[in-house]
């Protein structure tokens, strides 16, 4: 076995009877920002969890250990801009409380994952408690949790590391700046240790420990922490072509519309197969209400109630374009709640926004979310947002200036404006 002392780099190694494996940073690395560099320790204590969820101990490897200090990075941003804003005599403001975590969510292998919090026990380092207060000390919370496998998030002294269970084995994973034999190192890296209880108490405590005089008495707070898939959903598609409009797709993707705020509407779904196809090729329009639309979290339409359907069905009709569109072009007009959709012209103003908008967290583009959506009369505001670093960018369903504007959205807006409706919209298009 190499020396302590030997200049190689060793990423992977057994030490006496456990083993350590080492990233190639830590959380202080100059590659995270400045407003999250060496504060995302309960971030990345987190996401730690989340992997080790998915991955046995002896998977892991140095590539994941960095992986989970990016991810965390990540969590730790998009959590802090998520929770209520500590008052300003709070100390360690900046930091992240385990708590603030909850339902938070983060991606790894292309799923994702919800943090979730079960219970969180607070005791004494050294002195025992666990008969009068239910408060163990700190080497009997570790004996507990290799019993019940049971993993989480454990703070001392503002300093936060995670207990980490799969397979009947216990460790520890630590974003600090750790040595090979995994205890403070100025020059040192995040690392994950798997040993005994015995061993990582010595670990920890060494870590820890500020003043032997009161060391015994300081206090822990152990979060445990579960952590639960995430079903993928599959969204409604808009997908408007020259044989023929997908009514139901239409439908499905008009009531995300309808909503003044969304949870996350993901874009890469936009060109589904269609389930329902118009057959009317001589008609090409269809009525729309909005009281018709009911969009499920599973993506699937259901279908309005006769009496609700013919309270409005003499209203105005939805118009959907179905010929002389160039590849890629998707407009959708509806009176109704005076949404008009250019998807063409949205498309490219997202990739303009996001195309390579951030290289500190290899972000890509199917992190971006729709987050949001706006209406300013006929205009309507799509807020989206990167799951990576957090960055927001407000995007018009059309061209703003006048000159820009497509000729069918002109002649709508104006049928709109002088109250004409959409019913003469054919007439005007000469269609």
């Amino acid at each position: 076995m190499d020396s302590f002392d030997d200049p190689l780099q060793i990423k992977n190694l057994n030490i006496s009877c456990h083993a350590i494996v080492r990233g190639t940073i830590h959380q202080g690395d100059a590659r995270f920002s400045d407003f999250s560099r060496g504060i995302q320790c309960t971030a990345m204590a987190a996401a730690s969890i989340v992997i080790s969820y998915i991955k046995n101990f002896d998977e892991l490897m140095s590539e994941d250990v960095d992986e989970i200090l990016s991810i965390g990075d990540g969590l730790f941003i998009r959590a802090s801009n998520n929770r209520i804003v500590p008052h300003q005599n709070e100390i360690n403001a900046d930091y992240l409380a385990a708590e603030d975590l909850q339902d938070q969510t983060l991606e790894f292998n292309a799923k994702m994952y919800k943090i979730d919090i079960n219970n969180i026990t607070y005791g004494h380092v050294v002195n025992d408690f666990s008969e009068e207060l239910a408060m163990p000390n700190l080497i009997k919370l570790l004996q507990h949790c290799l019993e019940a496998q049971k993993s989480g998030i454990l703070t001392i002294n503002a300093v936060t590391v995670s207990i980490l269970t799969h397979n009947n084995k216990i460790g520890v994973f630590d974003s600090h700046s750790r040595g090979y034999d995994g205890k403070s190192e100025p020059e040192g890296v995040a690392c994950f240790i798997s040993s005994s209880v015995e061993e990582l108490f010595d670990i920890i405590t060494n870590n820890y420990q500020t003043d032997e005089n009161n060391f015994n008495d300081q206090q822990y707070q152990f979060t445990s922490i579960s952590v639960i898939e995430v079903p993928q959903l599959n969204e409604g598609a808009i997908i408007i072509d020259e044989n023929a409009a997908c009514v139901n797709k239409v439908r499905a993707a008009e009531k995300i519309s309808k909503k003044k705020s969304t949870d996350q509407i993901n874009l890469n779904n936009l060109h589904d197969d269609c389930n329902n196809v118009a057959e009317d090729n001589s008609n090409h329009s269809d009525i729309l209400q909005e009281n018709e639309l009911d969009y499920q979290e599973n993506g699937r339409i259901q279908e309005p109630n006769d009496e609700e359907f013919n309270e409005n069905i003499e209203s105005e009709q939805l118009v959907v374009k179905r010929g002389g569109l160039n590849k890629g072009v998707e407009d959708i007009v509806c009176s109704d709640i005076n949404m008009i959709a250019n998807m063409s012209w949205i498309w490219n103003q997202l990739h303009k926004a996001f195309d390579n908008h951030d290289h500190l967290f290899s972000c890509k583009f199917k992190n971006i979310k729709l987050i949001k959506i706006s209406n300013h009369g006929l205009r309507h505001i799509f807020t989206f947002k990167c799951d990576m670093c957090s960055l927001e960018k407000k995007i018009s369903n059309v061209p703003e200036t006048k000159s820009s504007l497509d000729l069918n959205v002109a002649s709508i807006i104006a049928c709109q404006t002088t109250g004409f409706g959409l019913y003469k919209f054919e007439e005007l298009m000469g269609i």
